[in-house]
């Protein structure tokens, strides 16, 4: 019973040691795209510069010129003054998330990182991986509650086996000798062997009640690991059930946000011609084009959900180690 109890322990600690495996996995997914999210920011907010500095520029050759007024030369200026405040704030934000990635996988802090970007797929059938487990009893966190119940089963034995009587050999061999000095070790003492050698039968009758209550208590525990495994069971089928909710409408989202970015991009053009025709105030254009920065930064932020979503259904179904492959 203790060797299956040992073997057992064995492989319920195999189990946890893939559950943190699994874990660790989890937050480096998790903190990657929340640092692609970070660059996409970022990105978005270089080409909303650049399209500012290039305005910036003409209005100040018109301002001085006589042509434009200051007070929409000013109005550029303040823009783009918060822009470059936002994306040095990003900047922190990217470097200090990082350093924490860095921390999980365990790289020097000096070391340089360099993310690679992968494809953003929008359609659901690309996006819903195809070997994923459906038997969500497949979860590490469920065969650990598994391997515990059989632990607990194991124990309830080793304890009934104290019923049992046990009959044991038992055999002894030893030298030995007598003296008044610290002589004995001279070759002229004698030593004496003896030697004993038996059985001995236990037959428990009574212990108090003691294994009784013990075995009682045995299984009572096992009994709330059993309840605790329902409810450990029904929230897994609650967590894939909400995972894939949460990819479909991500993904349909993110169609939405990818047309109304397309939309934007349009607008600020029309707005764009309209203002170097003279037909468009600088508002409106100031006003597109903070429309098109706020429309790519609810798409890439949509981006960002959907692959976040993808993650939390591998999790789901015991499957975020396919991440790593």
């Amino acid at each position: 019973m203790g060797l299956k109890a040992a073997k057992t322990s064995e492989e319920f600690y195999l189990l946890l040691t893939q559950l943190s495996e699994e874990d660790i996995l989890y937050d480096l997914a998790m903190n990657y795209y929340h640092i692609i999210g970070l660059e996409l920011q970022r990105e978005n907010i270089d080409a909303n510069m650049d399209r500012l500095v290039s305005l910036e520029k003409i209005l100040k050759a018109q301002y001085e010129n006589d042509l434009a007024k200051k007070v929409d030369y000013n109005r550029v200026k303040v823009n783009l003054t918060t822009l470059e405040a936002s994306r040095d704030d990003l900047e922190i934000g990217i470097e200090q998330s990082k350093n924490y990635l860095k921390l999980l996988m365990g790289i020097p802090m000096t070391s340089p990182l360099e993310l690679q970007r992968e494809h953003f797929a929008l359609d659901l059938a690309e996006v819903l991986p195809s070997d994923l487990n459906t038997d969500l009893q497949h979860r590490v966190d469920l065969r650990v509650l598994g391997k515990q119940q059989d632990l607990y089963g194991l124990d309830v034995k080793n304890i009934q086996s104290g019923y049992y009587p046990s009959l044991v050999g038992f055999a002894d061999v030893n030298y030995n000798t007598f003296s008044n000095d610290f002589t004995f070790l001279s070759q002229s003492k004698p030593w004496y062997r003896g030697a004993l050698i038996g059985l001995k039968l236990e037959i428990p009758i009574f212990d108090g009640m003691q294994k009784k209550n013990r075995v009682a208590q045995a299984k009572v525990r096992s009994m709330q690991l059993d309840q605790d495994i329902l409810k450990a069971s029904e929230a897994a089928q609650m967590e894939h059930q909400n995972a894939m909710k949460k990819l479909t409408s991500s993904v349909t989202s993110a169609k939405a946000q990818k047309e109304n970015l397309m939309l934007a991009e349009e607008v600020y053009s029309q707005t764009e011609l309209l203002y170097k025709e003279g037909l468009s105030p600088l508002t409106d254009l100031l006003e597109a084009e903070t429309a098109l920065r706020e429309a790519r930064t609810a798409y890439n932020n949509q981006l960002i959900k959907v692959k976040t979503a993808q993650v939390d259904l591998y999790k789901s179904t015991g499957d975020i180690s396919m991440l790593a492959e």
